[in-house]
């Protein structure tokens, strides 16, 4: 699931993808069997954790632009 609504992919890990789409905002998406995905809208704090615990320092620095 590589295209959702026109966000764009914030980062992957295993089964989940979290998307930032601006009229959004952050969706967690998690494939619960094949081709099929749950998608959640998660707060910024919510999304910003996830991205820290399941990308490396650069993927997140590059993200959220953190120095």
């Amino acid at each position: 699931m590589k295209q959702l609504m026109n966000a764009s992919v914030v980062g992957e890990s295993g089964r989940e993808i979290l998307y930032w789409s601006g009229g959004y905002g952050f969706l967690l998406t998690t494939e619960v069997e094949p081709g099929y995905w749950k998608v959640e809208k998660t707060p910024r704090e919510e999304a910003i954790e996830w991205s820290r615990k399941k990308l490396s320092a650069a993927e997140f620095k590059e993200t959220f632009a953190v120095a």
